[in-house]
């Protein structure tokens, strides 16, 4: 818990120092910094609140993965053997483009290999590799997670897929008190970065200068890149001042879906909004342009839709999300809703777009269908 709090802290603090350097030519508003500084610390009592109201499922977590999810994994192994072939396929695909000098964000955007598939697949690896890894489950899951993690990396040349893993191995520390885990925390980012510097130099076609000289910036550019949501806020606060946007902080992509089906929006939250490029200057060491794009907080849509309220109702709505996924005891979604939580203050909101909302959907599938498999296996449930 202390490690989680105080590489959230650092992480904020960081971030809004980073874009005091390096060639950002516009400066965070101050109530922004305000308004995140006490959304960072309503989502760290949030937390707290939970573990004291919920201590046996923190302690149990170890011996539910091991019993419930890794014989379910067990039991359907050739079924995840048959998506892990799959997700080669798909990646082979993407790099023979590669290999053709095809850009990433063409991949992504003419070429398609962002697809639903993509979607699925990428949040399924993403938090199955640092769960194996953590609980020390067995050599074939570890396998599997390790592989399919590589595809995806491959799927559209992406480094960011690394910063999710690290970030819900980091999460994951809340059930642990053995600092041999944070150990195994710094390898697993070590290695990461190591993985990251690869894909720049042969998946995104950058120069191994280039790529290597990435491993000493690498921190730099994370807490810069970090700091565009702090400039973003303004944006989603204007665009959730409304009725119409009185949904989504709460459903995001879910709420926006059906709201345009019942009626015209004045300021749709469409793909258009999200990846709309906001030049916020020019790096000082690269040259390349600061480009801010779907990193809207998710604290700042309560705070446009509420007011100063709606940060504290931020908490509240997150405490009842995380006390639904204790009751079920859904490890997956749990994990990646509480890394939105403690790190969404320079983050997204976790049902901004599609794919975020594939990524979430993706672990409630996982984590009902362990459920599901234990009621049937141990005679718990009746059709």
């Amino acid at each position: 818990m202390l490690t989680i709090v105080s590489v959230a802290i650092l992480y904020h603090v960081l971030s809004i120092y980073y874009s005091t350097v390096g060639g950002f030519t516009v400066e965070i508003p101050e109530f922004v910094i305000i308004n995140s500084t006490l959304d960072l610390f309503v989502s760290i009592l949030v937390v707290f609140f939970i573990k004291i109201r919920f201590p046996s499922f923190f302690m149990n977590a170890n011996s539910h993965f091991q019993n419930d999810y890794v014989s379910f994994f067990n039991k359907y192994r050739i079924v995840f053997l048959l998506v892990l072939i799959y997700t080669g396929y798909l990646a082979s695909q993407s790099f023979q483009l590669i290999l053709l000098g095809i850009p990433r964000h063409e991949l992504l955007q003419e070429y398609g290999t962002g697809g639903i598939s993509y979607m699925l697949i990428s949040g399924f690896f993403k938090m199955l590799f640092p769960f194996v890894f953590f609980f020390n489950s067995n050599l074939y899951l570890k396998l599997i997670a390790t592989i399919g993690l590589l595809f995806t990396i491959v799927l559209t040349a992406s480094r960011s897929e690394l910063m999710y893993v690290i970030g819900f191995y980091l999460i994951l520390l809340i059930f642990s008190k053995s600092y041999k885990k944070v150990f195994w925390l710094l390898f697993l980012t070590i290695l990461m970065i190591f993985i990251a510097i690869l894909s720049t130099v042969f998946l995104q076609n950058r120069p191994i200068t280039d790529g290597f000289g990435a491993f000493s910036d690498m921190l730099r550019t994370v807490f810069q890149y970090r700091a565009y949501s702090y400039y973003l806020a303004e944006y989603s606060i204007d665009a959730s001042v409304g009725g119409e946007k009185v949904l989504f902080p709460f459903f995001g992509y879910i709420a926006e879906y059906f709201s345009r089906l019942l009626s015209p929006l004045s300021n749709p939250i469409d793909s258009d909004f999200v990846s709309y490029l906001h030049v916020l200057g020019h790096s000082e060491v690269t040259g390349r342009p600061f480009l801010a794009n779907v990193l809207y907080p998710w604290w700042s849509w309560f705070y446009g839709a509420f007011g100063s309220f709606g940060i504290i109702l931020k908490g509240l709505y997150c405490f009842i999300l995380l006390a639904i996924c204790v009751s079920g005891r859904f490890l997956f979604t749990f994990v990646i809703v509480l890394s939105f939580i403690i790190f969404g203050t320079a983050g997204a909101h976790p049902l901004l777009t599609l794919t975020h909302t594939f990524a979430v959907a993706t672990c409630f599938i996982i984590d009902l269908a362990v459920f599901l498999n234990y009621k049937f296996s141990k005679g718990n449930c009746k059709l």
